[in-house]
């Protein structure tokens, strides 16, 4: 399965932490946004990815260990409205709105399972680059 990597921090969000206050909305809402900062992902790998329709992408926490599969429906550009709250101070730092419907714990050792798109390892590029995003391939 082809697909992409986000790096998530809880360096903003609250104490209850990222993954925990997104699957808050999404039980409310059955989705939320997702929101990443710095550079836009490429239109060509996520209209890529959701060819075939909902998609999982592989969330990884910078500095931790933990991982988790996201189920992804769509994604936008311009700024969404069903997210946690304190997207609120981010806004306008955020290139990519991607919308979740679900969201579960992966293996650890994912990252040892996934090929960039350079064909490395995905663990062995997370030690030596910040990347926020990578394309990757996973045999299921």
């Amino acid at each position: 399965m082809r697909t992409i990597c986000l790096r998530f921090s809880d360096a903003y969000a609250p104490e209850q932490g990222t993954i925990k206050l997104h699957q808050d909305v999404i039980k409310k809402s059955g989705f939320v946004w997702y929101g990443k900062t710095s550079n836009k992902i490429s239109k060509k790998y996520l209209e890529e990815i959701l060819a075939n329709g909902p998609a999982k992408i592989l969330l990884l926490k910078a500095g931790g260990t933990e991982r988790y599969w996201a189920t992804m429906e769509e994604f936008s550009y311009s700024e969404q409205k069903e997210h946690p709250s304190y997207y609120q101070n981010y806004l306008s730092n955020i290139s990519t709105w991607i919308k979740i419907s679900k969201i579960e714990r992966a293996p650890d050792d994912i990252a040892d399972k996934c090929l960039t798109s350079t064909g490395k390892v995905l663990s062995s590029i997370l030690k030596k680059t910040f990347g926020a995003y990578f394309v990757i391939e996973y045999k299921e």
